[in-house]
């Protein structure tokens, strides 16, 4: 018993993107009708399933670029257990490892191509950095103030995330001039240190 024959459908598309597509379909070596089948019932199921192609994309490169700015993703419960271990068993050499990964995290964006190592850094730590809470940075020319602020900090973790952007001000070149921790709440100012010169 022979099966039903498929019938072809002719249908147009952009140039560039045909061109694209065939070479990827020879690169795996398929050919072009069958990869274009293949990428249409990708398209179909993930419709019957309610699945937003363009969303699933954008969340995996989310991943991809948190991988690549050095973030990783844990349990926020382990992430806080861990906080207060760490700090049980030696606070100050915990103080210690989040103020020098922050300067780590701020060389690591002042050598990359961004326009504003600042703001890169600040939101990357709000799309990656789940757990943490939002930062506001509000600066001028040679002062910048830092605010942060979770009802879901303990006092360690508001210690330590303290430390951390420490790290990131003086490493930037600012020295702290005004600090104001409470529960929960974090303020930094800070001015422009000389001996670092501009940005």
């Amino acid at each position: 018993m022979t099966g039903k024959k498929i019938r072809r459908k002719t249908f147009a598309a952009r140039e560039d993107l045909v061109d694209h597509l065939s070479r990827i379909a020879k690169e795996n070596g398929l050919t072009l009708y069958s990869y274009v089948n293949h990428l249409f019932e990708l398209a179909v199921r993930a419709e019957s399933e309610n699945v937003n192609l363009s969303n699933l994309i954008e969340e995996r490169e989310l991943i991809c670029n948190a991988k690549r700015a050095g973030f990783a993703s844990i349990p926020e419960r382990l992430w806080n257990d861990m906080i207060e271990v760490a700090c049980d068993r030696d606070e100050e050499e915990a103080i210690g490892c989040w103020y020098e990964t922050g300067v780590w995290f701020a060389k690591r964006y002042m050598s990359s191509d961004v326009s504003d190592p600042i703001l890169a850094l600040k939101e990357d730590l709000d799309r990656f950095a789940w757990s943490s809470p939002k930062v506001d940075i509000i600066r001028s020319e040679d002062e910048l103030s830092i605010n942060a602020s979770s009802s879901r900090m303990s006092h360690n973790r508001t210690i330590l995330y303290e430390a951390f952007w420490e790290g990131i001000l003086e490493a930037f070149g600012f020295e702290i001039v005004e600090k104001d921790i409470t529960l929960g709440n974090i303020y930094l100012g800070a001015i422009k240190d000389e001996r670092y010169g501009g940005e």
